[in-house]
């Protein structure tokens, strides 16, 4: 066929567009390779930033080489303090840990506790796929090349999470002006073998005939590098297309009807479907944004020319060093010495004439005392920049700070973390939007299948399995939130110290005291201690949320759950739980004190015996003292008749 137009590939996800004489990747594939054409400059920066990242940068010329790899005899930097910058950026970037918090819009206490399970379902999706390495790598390319990507695959029996290298990922410029594109494309690599056993089967999913996608997957040309080399292997390029609908119903149905995925490589097509999601499978992460545009700032590309600069002045001292650096000996002309006599020789002596002058030592400065001082001076001035302190990339503590209290270590880690809280924020909207991925992905697969489960790890250090299909709340029922859960100091003295403020405050209890201050020394002990209190809680879980009938029995710390269970009780009453729930939790309550009054029961002391009898006492005179007249009591005074007249 005719190559197509511009504005023609600009369309690929209209059906309009094929009228049975253009398959979509001749469409999709020219239309991508136009965008990566006009963005050369990008691609070949981010490539360029990479390797002087992992090996340097070098005035070599094959220093616009291949990123795999390069020959340790080639000189790199002679000191990396770029990449040890951004090794302590990126540290201090993961060390915090996220934790996503679903939240429902004035839910009941039955929904809220729903929506918090969800969170734990998201919690044990992201564990299992490794969700720690996998964010890493992201915010390494965000550091490095300005963003990183997590992606969420789609269409799978579960949730899988990824890592997709910034370079792969193309973005139309334009369309991206405002960080919202509609359409995004992927680069895939995969081995040719594998790709035709999974694409050349028979599948009404797939697009075309079976046959015809294989022998193009067999036929197709190697992967070609970046950097124009190519190599015999079995590594072959597609692309993944994902326009967004234009436009969705109440129902989440596409009205538009141009919501597209396309999966195909350069002459063949393999997948093309409706995209009925209003989100992309890729998460990007941008800790530094430009003004403009969806790509970030390069903090290497910042540190890029002062590397440089620190490597010309280190070439410099180097070069002087080797020129006069060594032990210099001024002799005059007719001294009389022969110069073969000096020598590295120990004791070695040097005859000289009489009355000439003696061979004196001579060692000059190689280099200007000033020329060190501007050299150490350009990376004071690059760490700063990025609120990086000498003393962080070197892993030592202030000379000031090492006695110093919990407080003061808190204030300083408080003080250099200031200057990432953008790069923290861009961190938290990608866990936000990477969680509701999940759900929604979620969703979709316990559609086909309700029994879809996920392992939490508890508090206990035990897996509790959640199942998705009795956790997830409706999409408009929910907003996603962010817990950082590492906000405590890193240092025990100054974890130790936030948390005895708090302790002394009264807004956490022993018990929570034990549990915040993790040291793994205590944490078995911590766990025994704090047994009673999760027993019960996991009790009354069982009865408001699920609504089980269950009571305590005498193993119970019963005084504790009356406690607990009466709080409880409040706090489900005020989130409005079903009337028959809270008579679930009434009628535990009521066995907890039939319980405790059975247990005082059996261990009151029994009554005291009756003294035995003995003699009559004789009774006291009734009125007044003894041998006295008995004064009438007032009811015989009252009885008595009054006295007649005379």
């Amino acid at each position: 066929m005719a190559e197509s137009s511009a504005l023609e590939r600009s369309v690929w996800f209209f059906k309009d567009t094929y009228n049975g004489s253009v398959e979509p990747h001749q469409l999709v594939i020219p239309h991508v390779k136009a965008i990566i054409d006009k963005q050369a400059v990008r691609y070949e920066n981010m490539r360029r930033l990479i390797i002087a990242y992992e090996f340097g940068v070098s005035d070599d010329s094959n220093a616009d080489g291949a990123y795999s790899e390069r020959p340790v005899r080639i000189a790199g930097m002679r000191f990396p303090h770029a990449r040890n910058a951004i090794d302590t950026l990126h540290t201090k970037m993961c060390k915090t840990r996220l934790i996503p918090m679903p939240m429902c819009f004035g839910a009941t206490a039955i929904t809220r506790r729903q929506a918090k399970n969800m969170g734990k379902a998201v919690e044990g999706e992201l564990r299992k796929n490794d969700y720690d390495l996998i964010r890493e790598k992201v915010q390494l390319d965000g550091i490095v090349c300005g963003i990183g990507f997590y992606k969420v695959f789609h269409g799978l029996d579960k949730i899988k999470l990824g890592h997709v290298s910034a370079e792969d990922i193309v973005v139309d410029e334009v369309e991206a002006r405002y960080s919202a594109p509609r359409s995004i494309f992927e680069r895939v690599v995969m081995d040719r073998f594998q790709a035709a056993a999974v694409f050349g089967r028979a599948d009404r999913s797939l697009f075309g005939n079976a046959k015809d996608r294989r022998r193009a997957v067999l036929d197709a040309p190697a992967f070609q590098k970046p950097d124009g080399g190519q190599l015999e292997h079995h590594q072959v390029e597609f692309w993944a297309g994902y326009h967004l609908p234009s436009m969705l119903d109440e129902d989440g149905n596409d009205v538009a009807g141009d919501g597209r995925y396309f999966f195909g490589m350069d002459g063949c097509t393999i997948q093309f479907d409706e995209w009925d999601r209003d989100y992309f499978p890729h998460v990007p992460f941008v800790p530094s944004r430009r003004m403009r545009g969806y790509h970030g700032l390069s903090t290497m590309r910042d540190f890029y020319a002062v590397q440089v600069e620190h490597d010309k002045l280190t070439n410099r001292i180097q070069k002087a060093n080797h020129l006069i650096g060594g032990t210099h000996i001024i002799v005059e002309k007719d001294s009389g010495i022969t110069l073969r006599e000096i020598n590295n020789g120990q004791g070695t002596q040097i005859e000289y004439d009489k009355g000439s002058m003696p061979p004196k030592e001579w060692n000059p400065t190689p280099v200007n005392e000033q020329t060190f001082r501007y050299r150490e001076a350009i990376i004071s001035e690059m760490l700063a920049s990025k609120g990086i302190s000498t003393a962080s990339t070197q892993a030592v503590i202030p000379d000031g700070l090492r006695d110093a209290s919990g407080k003061a270590r808190q204030l300083h880690e408080d003080a250099e973390s200031e200057r990432l809280l953008l790069a923290h924020r861009a961190d938290e909207r990608c866990m936000i939007q990477l969680s509701s991925c999940i759900i929604e992905e979620a969703r979709r697969i316990c559609e086909d299948n309700p029994q879809y489960s996920s392992s939490y790890k508890s508090s206990r250090n035990a897996l509790e399995k959640v199942n998705w299909k009795k956790v997830i709340v409706a999409r408009d029922e929910y907003e996603m939130d962010i817990f950082p859960v590492s906000q405590l100091s890193k240092t025990p003295a100054a974890a130790f110290a936030q948390l005895m403020e708090m302790l002394n405050a009264g807004a956490i209890t022993v018990d929570q005291f034990k549990r915040l201050y993790e040291i793994p020394d205590l944490e078995r002990e911590t766990d025994i201690d704090t047994s009673d209190e999760e027993a019960i809680n996991l009790l009354l879980d069982k009865i408001a949320i699920e609504g089980k009938r269950l009571s305590p029995n005498g193993f119970y710390n019963l005084k504790l759950f009356q406690t607990i269970s009466r709080k409880y009780y409040m706090l489900m009453d005020a989130n409005d739980l079903p009337e028959d729930r809270l008579r679930l939790l009434r009628d535990a309550m009521v066995v907890c004190d039939e319980e405790m009054q059975r247990a005082a029961a059996a261990v009151a002391p029994p009554p005291a015996p009756a003294p035995p009898p003995g003699p009559e006492a004789p009774m006291p005179p009734m009125g007044g003292p003894p041998g006295g007249e008995m004064m009438p009591s007032p009811d015989m005074q009252m009885a008595m008749p009054a006295p007649m007249a005379a």
